[in-house]
This record gives C-alpha cells, sequence and structure tokens, in this order.
C-alpha cells in the first residue's frame, strides 16, 4: 500500500505533524530512496527508505527560512548580537544561534511560545508579551547591528520606525516580506496572494517606500526557500542602512 510522503514521515515517527512534513518536503530536505522529492503528496510504498538531511535540526520551519536567506546572500553572523522581532517559536534564534551568532535577545506579542530549549539557552535573552510597538532602545539597553524580523498580521510599514530606531548607524536587517500582510484585502483569497503580479507590485512598492522613507544604503530581496503555511511565496529584504 503506498501512502503520501508527508502522512509516511508522521506515521514513520520522523516528523511530529503533517505541516512539519510538508515544510521539510517542499524545502528539499527529505530523500525516499535516496532521491530528493518536493512533493508532500507523491506517492510511496510504506517500506521506502526515507531520509531527513540534517537542515532539519531547526525548532521550527522559521530556521529553514532564515538558513535559505544567509545562504543566498552568504551573510555571516558569527559573534554577532541579534535582536529577533517576531520570534514566535524561536526558528529565526535557532538558526542564528547554530550559524555562530554570541547573543540573541528575542520578542514576540505571544506567551510561552518559545522553544524550551531556547528559553533556557544561556545566549538567549527573551520579552514575551511584548509588542513591537513597545520596542525602544531602551527595551534592552542597547542597539543592534543585526535585526531578523518575522512578524504577522501587521504592515512592516507600520512597525518599522520602531525597529529602525534600536539598529546601529552601521546596522543590518533580514525582513521576511509576506504579501497577505501588505496588499489590499481583494487581493487575499483566503490569506493567500495567487497573483504572482500582484505579489511583485506589492514587493517592488515595499523596497521604494523602506529606501524613500528611511534612506537605507542598500535593499535587496531574494524569494523564500520555503512557502508559508497557507502556501504564499514570501521573500526575504536584506537592509542595510
Amino acid at each position: 500500500m503506498k501512502k503520501r510522503l508527508d502522512h509516511l514521515l508522521v506515521s514513520l515517527a520522523l516528523c511530529e505533524s503533517r505541516s512539519k512534513a510538508q515544510s521539510l518536503i517542499e524545502a528539499g530536505l527529505v530523500l525516499a530512496n535516496k532521491k530528493q522529492v518536493k512533493k508532500p503528496s507523491q506517492l510511496f510504498p510504506e517500506n521506502t527508505k526515507i531520509e531527513i538531511l540534517p537542515s532539519a535540526r531547526f525548532v521550527s520551519r522559521g530556521g529553514i527560512k532564515l538558513q535559505g536567506a544567509l545562504d543566498h546572500f552568504s551573510i555571516d553572523i558569527k559573534n554577532q548580537t541579534v535582536l529577533d522581532v517576531g520570534a514566535s517559536t524561536g526558528g529565526f534564534t535557532d538558526c542564528l544561534l547554530q550559524n555562530g551568532a554570541h547573543l540573541v535577545y528575542c520578542i514576540d506579542v505571544g506567551k510561552n511560545q518559545l522553544h524550551k530549549s531556547l528559553q533556557q539557552h544561556p545566549q538567549v535573552i527573551w520579552k514575551e508579551s511584548f509588542h513591537v510597538d513597545e520596542l525602544r532602545p531602551e527595551t534592552f539597553g542597547i542597539k543592534f547591528r543585526w535585526i531578523v524580523m518575522d512578524l504577522s498580521f501587521i504592515s512592516i510599514k507600520k512597525i518599522m520606525h520602531n525597529v529602525v530606531r534600536c539598529l546601529e548607524n552601521d546596522g543590518q536587517m533580514l525582513v521576511l516580506f509576506k504579501p497577505q500582510f501588505e496588499v489590499e484585502r481583494k487581493h487575499n483569497d483566503r490569506g493567500v496572494v495567487k497573483d504572482p503580479v500582484i505579489r511583485q507590485n506589492a514587493l517592488e512598492d515595499m523596497v521604494t517606500y523602506l529606501q524613500e522613507t528611511y534612506n537605507f544604503s542598500s535593499i535587496k530581496s531574494a524569494p523564500c526557500v520555503i512557502k508559508g503555511p497557507q502556501g504564499n511565496q514570501e521573500s526575504f529584504l536584506w537592509i542595510q542602512t
């Protein structure tokens, strides 16, 4: 009897959920009989040899996303002190630590979401139930040379001022651009922006807005290596002040 690959990963206890399995498959991190498979729905016999590549080591799919951006832009984060805005489970934080970050400060509006392994990590300082609107340089008593950001249900435009003032003069940012929170509601199909033209226009509009508003020296974009949970094609913005 054959099963979908995402179902197979769960039944073999290789993943705790189908959504996690789908993320790994779409990121190209799953091998079936030593061949890469990128379709969660592809069918395989139950005795198929399944392997998960080492990059699946992060506490959440956010780590896969950020790793893809670090690799694409050839960014070295070693020994840096980083602010993670919208840390959630801590995928970005986990990725930063595994890439050699010295210290990661985390904020998130949620409560008790950060993975327990990160809550107890000596190189992590975190604030929960903390909205980005409250963010000030005084929050942690320092400004940051590096900031990473992954927020939902709010436009980047509405909160960037709070984040930028916590950035050093020669600072850099990696910001996850989520089109569903940046376009008009009429362009959302149950939370998914399907039209690639609308998506690209929104991305270009964001780059123009940030450049004109904050006069950044450089903004580069790249598609995220995996799609969002609902299928949105997200992008990373690499911003240099």
